[in-house]
């Protein structure tokens, strides 16, 4: 939509596989929000992870060189075990001014409502709290999965043998 007098041509890969490991842990949300509010199960958790490398949001360990919206093009971390801590969402105005930049139906936008969903991301499906509509809920999933994937390259996980848990 950005360049419309453009042909572009989508290419397709295969998944690569991980020589690292990922793990998950979805027993809570880590919102901004969560954190606040469970602030000593959150340090309690965190500490668990005490001999990984965090990223988590700035405002939860400003003393951390990684953190949201601060991992790309960091290098150093190919050897490290990685913590991540929330999912990176950023201001909903930026999801709408990209939307409005490529002319997009800002009344489709305005009477979008952020809710609870069931979503689906590549083979995975999982509840959200995203837009009812799917051309905003596919900016916001890209900005999230961008950053996250940001976060989870640190360990360079495709060459090394490090581990991220999140």
């Amino acid at each position: 939509m950005l360049v419309k007098n453009r042909k572009i041509k989508n290419y397709s890969i295969s998944e690569v596989r991980y020589k690292g490991s990922i793990y998950q842990l979805t027993k809570y949300s880590f919102s901004r929000a969560w954190i606040e509010q469970n602030k000593g199960l959150y340090d309690d958790v965190t500490d668990v992870f005490n001999k990984c490398t965090k990223i988590e949001f700035m405002r939860f360990n400003e003393k951390n060189e990684l953190h949201f919206g601060n991992t790309e093009g960091k290098d150093g971390y190919s050897d490290k075990n990685l913590a991540i801590f929330g999912t990176p969402h950023v201001n909903d105005r930026v999801y709408k001014l990209l939307a409005a930049s490529v002319d997009y139906d800002m009344k489709l936008v305005n009477r979008s409502s952020l809710n609870h969903k069931i979503i689906r991301y590549g083979s995975y499906e999982f509840k959200f709290y995203t837009y009812d509509d799917e051309f905003l809920k596919d900016i916001q999933i890209y900005y999230i999965s961008n950053e996250l994937e940001q976060s989870v390259g640190r360990a360079r996980l495709v060459k090394d043998y490090a581990h991220i848990c999140f």
